[in-house]
């Protein structure tokens, strides 16, 4: 079996995004979604509520990030 060669990320104004054909602002929102889902949870189990309130607007802001990568991508295409 022929090994294939490893897949890099090309940072710059044509993102490879280590060869998924992801756009990086949409992947930097659903990251940003992800991290404000962990706080929220992380708060919800310690009682935290300014944690919790912290999470959910990390989440908000990558869900309108997201919004805003899916209609970039409409235009684009």
């Amino acid at each position: 079996m022929i090994a294939s060669p490893p897949r890099t990320a090309v940072i710059g104004a044509n993102c490879t995004c280590s060869g998924t054909g992801q756009d990086p602002d949409r992947l930097s929102a659903t990251d940003t979604a992800m991290k404000g889902g962990a706080k929220k949870r992380t708060g919800r189990a310690t009682g935290n509520r300014r944690l919790q309130a912290e999470g959910r607007g990390d989440q908000v802001k990558g869900s309108v990030k997201q919004a805003g990568a899916k209609i970039k991508d409409a235009f684009k295409h």
